[in-house]
């Protein structure tokens, strides 16, 4: 295969692409966290359910990490942390459907071997395709025993596309050399448990009880049902393994692998006679549905089903029409990285997602970091989707509404009115930020206070007026958007603190996207004021209030009157407010919060020079040292600048003129370059909002961030092994597929076939 494009240099060592639909992975020669890497990388999934691409004969605890992660499946645990009790809510990690493995017959008086890597077989080739435009993860192992005895496999495997609860596998066993009996056992792992995450090591994360197997059987069909502890998901899995011209087999005693339930066969193998085993596996999960009834549903599943080459046949099909209507990316030098960035975000939310109550977790449903939860990352992706697959956005969006009940008991909380959108949303949509986090570097806890940043209702306004602009959805913006917007400018309204002497308005004890500042030096009182990022966009939102009021139809705005108790008097707050929140400046440069300018400088150069590696987490490299960021003038990402990102050039300055503030391009332009040099970029999302940022004002070091933004995922220092980052890759593509003026339609020309 041929290396990846130029422009995705740094990619993962072993991993190319061939310019086209197909990535290929060698993991000799890799690491565990490479391999990890890869895994998540090569997870295969339906909007429904998803897995990542490890081995199927890989056990448990092996590199790569075997997991697989179901769209809204949530679970809380209770553990004590410095004393403090807490409770995490987390994606559950389901049972592993994958176990499919082959074993030489035993000789007389001996003992079988398997057909897998180990110390005594030798691995003469191994490699991964992950074919993008079938959707399919084929995996082929060469392996050579100590007695000479060389056999191919060939595992091909898929998370079917159109029956959303169901994955096939497809093994081919060819020996090249050799002839005999072998036996096939496939199974479910019962065993498992949240354990990707090294810093989540203090909570309990043992969601699975309840369990109950099948027993061993004959017609080569297995289940398993158990529940999660305390949301008490119901949860259902049947396989079924079938080999042509193969009989029943008994497994020895002390199943490898620690599997719970499983199924064998046992057939002959040649050279001319290769054996074929088809394993079809059936995975339903229901919120208070008994596992005895999912039960019933799987092992129906699994009667009702085709034959698995007519599943693949329905599986690929369903992808190749996928592609078919896809945008073609505009940038069709590095095609490949966008094509992939694609995949993922099509296994993540689609079609079948807009069916069931699940949100677009911040990194996917391809491993555990962020306990799998949903934070604003949703707003690159409701701005990608909008125009290439409106279902999906409008799936985004109606996760948000379905919660705006706790959204309302979350201002409440702040002693507020209106609708306060959590910083982290799991099952309910209530706020789940664990008050507590780990830094692995120095074995600390230390508080987090990251649960104040009160700009994520902002953001969900604009991706509410966003959808409906370029989905063309104005019964959308006029129904549940409106109701949604409303709310979040009632929040803002009601949150904010006047100031009589100067009749501004502030919005104080407030965390900012930057996440470094959440509390000012030597204060006791968590969160920083008038954080110029939050004050802006809350001021955008409510204007954009009062313009969806003015424009909405007499009938539909008596509706909201009853539905979300709003009339004119409140809209005229809304519009005075809209242009008296407070912004704080300094030195000609918009502040990122009041007193900003206070902190002490420090130079990045001198860090780096210092602490010789990344500073992206320079908060746990400094908190190791009894120092922090906060202290200073720097920023984990972009705070300010994210202003740039969001609104478009022209919004910037009319919103920042309707404040009362002169906003020229010479401002923000002094504005960019003082934060470029105080950001160290520890968010993955920083590459693609300064791109976007620069691009605007046609800044020279736009390319730079654009190429980055790009290989976010590809490369290391990112923790792409604990998930994908599904707000950087969804805002790569809209940054690929954008021209210059951000206020034009995106660069999209057509749709391609692929091979």
């Amino acid at each position: 295969m041929a290396p990846v494009h130029p422009g995705a240099a740094g990619h993962i060592s072993g991993m190319t692409s061939d310019g086209s639909w197909q990535w290929t992975f060698r993991p000799a020669s890799e690491g565990p966290e490479r391999r990890e890497q890869f895994a998540t990388l090569c997870t295969l999934g339906n909007g429904v359910f998803a897995t990542r691409g490890t081995a199927a004969f890989d056990p448990p605890a092996s590199a790569g990490y075997p997991g697989t992660y179901a769209a809204g499946i949530y679970n809380a645990t209770d553990c004590v942390i410095e004393g403090e009790r807490v409770t995490v809510e987390s994606a559950v990690r389901l049972p592993n459907w994958l176990p499919l493995q082959c074993f030489y017959a035993a000789p007389a008086g001996g003992e079988e071997t398997a057909l897998v890597p180990s110390l005594t077989n030798k691995t003469l080739d191994e490699r991964y395709v992950l074919d993008l435009y079938h959707g399919i993860l084929h995996h082929h192992l060469y392996l050579e025993d100590p007695a000479g005895r060389r056999t191919r496999l060939h595992e091909q495997r898929a998370v079917h596309a159109d029956h959303p609860h169901l994955a096939v596998q497809k093994l081919t066993v060819r020996p090249e050399n050799w002839s005999g009996p072998i036996r096939v056992e496939a199974g479910i792992d019962a065993c498992q448990h949240n354990a990707q995450v090294d810093r989540y090591d203090g909570f309990n994360t043992q969601h699975l009880t309840g369990f109950t197997l099948s027993d061993p059987t004959d017609d080569g069909v297995v289940w398993l049902t158990c529940h999660t502890t305390r949301s008490l998901v119901g949860i259902a899995l049947a396989c079924a393994v079938s080999i042509p011209r193969s009989s029943p087999a008994t497994p020895p005693d002390g199943v490898p692998g620690g599997r719970d339930v499983h199924t064998a066969r046992g057939c002959h193998v040649a050279p001319d006679r290769p054996a074929t085993v088809h394993k079809v596996t059936a995975l339903r999960t229901g919120h208070a549905t008994p596992p005895d009834t999912l039960r019933e549903r799987v092992l129906a599943d699994l009667a009702d089903v085709p034959r698995v080459e007519e599943l693949l046949t329905t599986h690929t099909r369903s992808w190749r029409a996928h592609w078919q209507s896809t945008p073609r990316p505009a940038d069709q030098h590095r095609a490949d990285i966008l094509r992939l960035y694609c995949f993922h975000l099509h296994q993540v939310i689609n079609s079948h997602t807009a069916r069931i109550d699940a949100g677009l977790p911040a990194r996917g449903l391809h491993g555990e970091e962020y306990h799998g939860r949903v934070f604003w990352d949703e707003t690159s992706a409701i701005a990608w989707l909008s125009h290439t697959c409106p279902t999906a956005a409008r799936a985004c969006l109606d996760y948000r509404h379905r919660r705006l009940s706790a959204a309302r008991r979350e201002a409440r909380s702040h002693h507020s009115e209106g609708a306060r959108y959590p910083w982290q949303s799991g099952h309910d949509g209530s706020e789940v930020t664990v008050p507590w986090v780990k830094n692995p570097l120095s074995g600390r806890w230390q508080r987090d206070h990251t649960a104040l940043q009160q700009h994520v209702g902002a953001a969900l306004a604009h991706s509410v007026a966003r959808y409906a602009r370029q989905s063309g959805d104005i019964t959308y913006l006029h129904t549940r958007g409106a109701e949604m917007i409303f709310e979040i400018a009632r929040f803002y309204a009601t949150y904010s603190d006047h100031d009589p002497h100067t009749g501004r308005f502030h919005l104080r004890h407030v965390v900012g996207p930057d996440e470094f500042h959440d509390i000012y030096p030597r204060h006791t009182t968590p969160g920083i004021d008038d954080n110029a990022y939050t004050n802006v966009m809350a001021a955008s939102t409510l204007h954009l209030a009062v313009a969806l009021w003015d424009a909405l139809p007499g009938h539909r705005r008596d509706a909201l009157a009853q539905d979300v108790a709003v009339g004119n008097d409140e809209v005229l707050f809304w519009d005075h407010l809209s242009r008296r929140l407070f912004v704080p400046f300094h030195d000609g440069v918009i502040s990122q919060f009041a007193g900003y300018e206070s902190l002490s400088r420090i130079a990045l150069d001198r860090l780096a020079d210092r602490y010789d590696t990344d500073l992206g987490r320079l908060d746990r490299l400094m908190e190791k040292d009894g120092d922090h960021p906060r202290n200073y003038q720097v920023a984990k990402q972009a705070d300010t600048l994210m202003l740039g990102s969001t609104l478009s050039p022209a919004e910037l300055t009319a919103t920042l003129a309707r404040l009362g503030y002169d906003h020229s391009p010479a401002t923000w332009r002094r504005t960019v370059d003082y934060y470029l040099e105080r950001t160290v970029h520890g968010s993955t999302l920083s590459a693609a909002v300064h791109a976007s940022v620069l691009r605007r004002i046609h800044h020279p070091a736009a390319p730079h961030f654009y190429a980055k933004a790009l290989t976010v995922d590809l490369t290391p220092g990112h923790r792409t092994e604990l998930g994908i980052h599904l707000g950087a890759m969804t805002a790569a593509l809209e940054l690929a597929a954008s021209t210059e003026d951000s206020d034009g339609v995106p660069g999209v020309d057509g749709s391609e076939a692929g091979e």
